[in-house]
């Protein structure tokens, strides 16, 4: 995979790491940004409070795409990936592309955050659900084709063609 030549961070051995850490980073950011959308419903909510189905819907997300960024995560941690993903895949002006990371390595982290599709939570009898809007999406989604793509664009970079 010639391609992988230009993500030197994300071929590196991604260290180990947390997923509950991740996922509570996820889920509280979530509750800051939204507590007042939803008429106060929130408000005393916490991280505890997420309702199984979600979490493990959150946790395959999560996992999906710490797969794809690999040792891009050596970059992060635990809480920032869980808040900055929510930031940057509901558009909330901070992320993924406000820090200071390779310019390949946030395209990546953009991109992949924008396949995983916006997502919100509510309050469900005193239960948080979470739902995204695109759920099937990234699980159909060509990574190795859009990898390709970044190749190519790199390449452009490089030679001004």
């Amino acid at each position: 995979m010639k391609y992988l030549k230009y993500f030197e961070h994300r071929k590196s051995t991604p260290r180990s790491y947390n997923i509950n850490k991740i996922i509570d980073a996820y889920v509280e950011c979530a509750l800051f940004t939204e507590e007042d959308n939803d008429d106060g419903a929130l408000e005393d909510l916490t991280i505890h409070d997420i309702d199984k189905k979600s979490k493990e819907e959150i946790r395959k997300e999560l996992e999906w795409f710490i797969d794809k960024i690999g040792g891009i995560i050596n970059q992060m941690s635990e809480e920032d990936l869980g808040y900055d993903l929510w930031y940057t895949r509901n558009h909330h002006g901070v992320g993924f592309f406000d820090k200071n990371y390779p310019k390949h390595d946030e395209e990546l982290l953009n991109k992949l955050s924008e396949v995983l599709g916006d997502a919100y939570i509510f309050n469900n009898n005193g239960k948080i659900e979470h739902e995204s809007y695109g759920q099937e999406r990234y699980k159909n989604w060509n990574f190795d084709e859009y990898m390709k793509e970044l190749e190519f664009k790199k390449d452009v970079r490089k030679y001004n063609l």
